[in-house]
């Protein structure tokens, strides 16, 4: 039996007839939407650290992650957000009730008490080695064409950190919390200057980071 197709003269095989019987069924089952998602997304994979910062994203199946590092099974949504972004430094993972969550870092506005007592405060140094500037409701963050080829050098990583953390504070105060934000280093090595959008002016807070690096500035 076959079946035509465009073109009237042309006739289809008993093969692709089978082919095209299968996708119908397929495609009432699951819809059409499911099979999008499992041609595009479904191989991959997000993985994040005990702190909601994703590390990585990847469809390699021979990705060997830290051992530290984290993974779940997101929905096709979330997956599709950040498969389809250059940067995973806007997007972050929640843990509500032992179900992880990514939702957009520009949405995400704590208010309480930062973590750790190893802060460091960014203070006026144009030389330093990360240099962030805020200006209205952005936050730009450049990273010095030294630093940038130590991180290549380093694959992407200073000291097993990946990414960069910073927390925005009420002035001069590190223990109250406003905002926080991540920079990938691989974001920070291959771009002039990673830019973060925000909710808000920050121009007035204080920025506080960990010592990862030897310094940081803010202009």
């Amino acid at each position: 039996m076959t079946d035509q197709v465009f073109d009237p003269d042309v006739k289809a095989s008993e093969q692709a007839l089978a082919r095209k019987k299968k996708f119908r069924e397929i495609k009432e089952k699951v819809g059409l939407e499911q099979l999008h998602f499992d041609s595009l997304y479904k191989q991959t994979k997000v993985y994040f650290d005990n702190t909601g910062e994703i590390t990585c994203i990847t469809q390699d199946k021979n990705f060997q992650p830290e051992s530290d590092w984290l993974t779940y099974d997101f929905t096709p949504e979330e997956l599709e957000m950040v498969s389809e972004n250059v940067s995973s430094s806007g997007f972050s993972v929640y843990n509500v009730d032992d179900v992880y969550e990514i939702v957009k870092s520009s949405t995400r506005m704590p208010l309480g008490i930062t973590q750790g007592p190893d802060l460091v405060q960014v203070e006026s140094n144009a030389d330093a080695d990360v240099v962030l500037s805020v200006k209205d409701t952005e936050i730009f963050v450049t990273a010095t064409p030294a630093l940038q080829k130590t991180i290549k050098d380093n694959k992407m990583k200073i000291d097993n950190v990946r990414v960069l953390s910073f927390y925005v504070t009420e002035k001069n105060n590190p223990h109250f919390m406003i905002y926080n934000f991540y920079v990938p280093l691989m974001d920070l090595a291959n771009q002039e200057s990673v830019k973060i959008p925000c909710d808000d002016d920050f121009t007035e807070y204080s920025i506080y980071t960990k010592p990862v690096l030897d310094s940081y500035g803010r202009v």
